[in-house]
């Protein structure tokens, strides 16, 4: 019934598309009570576009407030969306520093949109069919989702839920509630405007001698240098996250690669680049920087595990970013050197058996054994360690520093802060 996920390691496409592992059952005598689900979106357009980009990325009209699937399996729209124009033809800017198609920067694809289609289809099968924990017809009193204020994470849940809640089987639920907070203050992916600590740290991480040795090597140095020469873009960041997301994006819609001057940037180049990047993960989402990364969202998380269990509530959903599962695998002190692709999922099974509540972790289906976190009893953690382990490492506000918890008097959408 289930279908299995190994990260391939070394392949050009592995940041694409999860394959999942076979879904476990855990063993006899335990039963499960509740479940929490983090989710990345689904396959997007890149963040950045740079000087005489090439690409092509479409997108057509699927904004997040119109996706809706009808009995035929097809999507449909309200009487009125949006329709992203890039007319490169007549504006200038469109001209040089503009892809061509319709997608905006960092939009969900409809590819982006059919891997949640497909996940909402898997869950229903392991926590409806399967567990059967989960009732027919939709009931918002037990079935909980929230996204971070992004449209691509938004529009992943909405088509999560074609499938793991279809219209049929709402009845007067037509339309589910998906609980999102300001982007501002976002705790669901790593807030480095809230928490400028992140930067801080980010910048430390940056001048890790392992890091400024491996870049100074020349099989990396000079790939990284290419690939700047030949599309000009410079990240604001010293993560390599920006450079990778700028192909990634390009090899999972076979798009042609980046070329300038007879220099082309290659699939090999490619794999450098992501091999380094994963390599580096290690530093960048290290036991120091995660508890600000994600532990906000740890803390959240876990309240809202807390309030469910003493509750009906038996699914909490997550549509989120591969930088809050990078955040939560470091904190759970597991590996972050992994690939996480698009619509890949972290689930929380919290189980009950003999009066005492136990928590399983999967990857992508895979069963994580977290036995640097907390003492295994069949490949599972008690609540009590796992949360006391986890609330340990929720930091202090206050110790984002002292510009964030100052009261700001606005708010800008580009996050920059002025104070009175």
């Amino acid at each position: 019934m289930f279908i299995l996920v190994l990260f391939i390691c070394l392949s050009y496409s592995q940041l694409c598309t999860p394959i999942r592992a076979q879904y476990k059952d855990v063993v006899n005598g335990y039963t499960l009570k509740y479940v929490q689900a983090i989710a990345r979106h689904g396959d997007r357009a890149p963040g950045d576009s740079f000087y005489g980009d090439n690409g092509e990325f479409y997108c057509d009209t699927l904004e997040e407030s119109h996706i809706y699937m009808n009995n035929g399996n097809k999507v449909s729209h309200t009487a009125s969306s949006k329709a992203t124009v890039i007319d490169k033809k007549n504006n200038p800017f469109a001209e040089n520093y503009m892809w061509k198609g319709s997608c905006e920067p960092g939009q969900l694809t409809p590819e982006g949109i059919t891997m949640h289609y497909q996940l909402g289809k898997h869950f229903d099968e392991i926590y409806r069919q399967h567990h059967q924990l989960l009732p027919t017809y939709f009931d918002p009193s037990i079935v909980k989702i929230r996204a971070s204020a992004k449209v691509r994470t938004l529009q992943s849940a909405q088509a999560f839920l074609q499938t793991f809640y279809p219209l049929e089987r709402r009845k007067s639920v037509v339309d589910i509630e998906i609980k999102t907070r300001p982007y501002e203050i976002e705790t669901l992916k790593p807030n480095r405007n809230c928490c400028p600590k992140i930067n801080e740290l980010e910048e430390k991480i940056a001048t890790n001698e392992d890091i400024v040795k491996r870049r100074e090597e020349p099989t990396f140095k000079n790939v990284f240098n290419k690939l700047k020469r030949i599309t000009g873009f410079q990240s604001g960041s010293s993560y390599l996250y920006d450079y990778v997301d700028l192909i990634t994006a390009r090899i999972c819609h076979n798009v042609t690669l980046p070329c300038k001057d007879n220099e082309c940037f290659t699939e090999d180049d490619y794999k450098i680049l992501v091999n380094e990047y994963l390599y580096e993960n290690k530093y960048f989402f290290n036991n120091e920087i995660a508890p600000y990364q994600l532990g906000f969202f740890i803390d959240e998380m876990l309240n809202d595990a807390d309030d469910a269990l003493k509750s009906n509530i038996v699914y909490q959903h997550y549509s989120a970013h591969d930088t809050s599962i990078y955040g939560i695998l470091s904190l759970l002190e597991y590996d972050t050197q992994i690939a996480i692709p698009y619509a890949s999922t972290i689930v929380f099974e919290y189980y009950t058996k003999d009066n005492q509540i136990f928590v399983r972790t999967l990857l992508n289906d895979e069963v994580l054994k977290l036995d640097k976190l907390c003492t295994l009893t069949d490949d599972m953690c008690s609540l009590t360690e796992f949360e006391s382990k986890l609330r340990a490492k929720v930091p202090q506000y206050s110790s984002c520093n002292d510009v964030a918890i100052k009261k700001p008097r606005i708010i800008s959408r580009k996050g920059w802060f002025t104070y009175n």
